[in-house]
């Protein structure tokens, strides 16, 4: 079946497919709240890392990318966000840049937060803290486009070789990754217009580096939704998965998207009271 499915999915045809979904906060909210009330900056996006990293380490077929034709897992989860340049010092060089975690699955929440909130000052400033995107970049800006070109596509059909992909994901660590589309729209501006969020058309890179989860959030939103038949206002927050379908199927998505839920309804129980619980 993978076979059939990689030769269905083969370029120009796209193998992504999107799930959307609306996470009730409440509780997730609460505990972020206790969490900075103890000195730990914690923000939605944090724990949604903390989170991502738990669910793709109990479902490891998921936390894989495609090398070749061959499906390879990846022993640990790291994960790639974009980060916003816009109105910080680095703007004037580019607007976004990315930055990595690895091993996310077995990091605590606290510990997330501090890794992320370095990456993320470090990116501002304009120092990139990725050596091979950094240099990528630095091409960019001086080749032509046709050699530039040239230079991704030959690094591309590289990774289709077992040995060099692992070589390059040990230099650029990436199994999945989480960006926020409508998180540009502040909430205030969403309450005034009137406006919900409702989702997202999305699709899994699949070079230079593949990976086969792509998750995106949005601005945590007040919806009215049924609690025990009885119509109530909760904050929800918006959630799309974008899986690659030639890797694993419908079934796993689900399975990640409700152990995501799961694990944002009752964080204190698995990232510890403070934070402090270890993958």
């Amino acid at each position: 079946m993978r076979r059939a499915l990689r030769w269905w999915f083969a370029p120009p045809f796209s193998p992504s497919v999107s799930f959307n979904v609306a996470i009730d906060f409440g509780a997730a909210r609460a505990y972020l709240a206790q969490l900075r009330q103890q000195g730990v900056p914690a923000t939605v996006h944090h724990l949604l890392v903390a989170a991502i990293g738990r669910v793709l380490a109990a479902h490891p077929e998921a936390n894989a990318r495609l090398v070749g034709k061959r499906v390879v897992r990846v022993d640990e989860v790291a994960l790639a966000m974009p980060v916003n340049l816009v109105g910080h010092p680095s703007e004037a060089l580019r607007e976004t840049s990315l930055a990595f975690l690895r091993g996310i699955d077995r990091l605590s929440l606290s510990r997330i937060v501090e890794r992320a909130r370095t990456r993320v000052a470090s990116e501002r400033q304009g120092r990139a803290s990725q050596p091979v995107l950094r240099a990528l970049l630095r091409l960019g800006e001086h080749l032509p486009d046709p050699i530039f070109d040239g230079t991704l596509d030959l690094l591309a059909a590289g990774l289709d070789h077992p040995r060099l992909a692992r070589a390059f994901h040990r230099l650029v660590p990436m199994s999945t990754a989480l960006t926020n589309p409508g998180a540009a729209i502040p909430a205030d501006d969403l309450r005034r217009s009137g406006m919900l969020f409702r989702g997202a058309s999305l699709e899994v890179p699949s070079r230079p580096l593949h990976f086969s989860t792509l998750w995106g959030i949005s601005t945590v939103q007040d919806e009215v939704v049924a609690r025990d038949g009885v119509p109530e206002v909760r904050p929800l927050l918006p959630v799309v998965l974008v899986f690659d379908h030639r890797v694993f199927d419908g079934v796993v998505a689900g399975r990640l998207l409700t152990g995501l839920a799961a694990l944002l309804q009752a964080p204190a129980a698995h990232f510890g009271a403070r934070g402090e619980a270890g993958g």
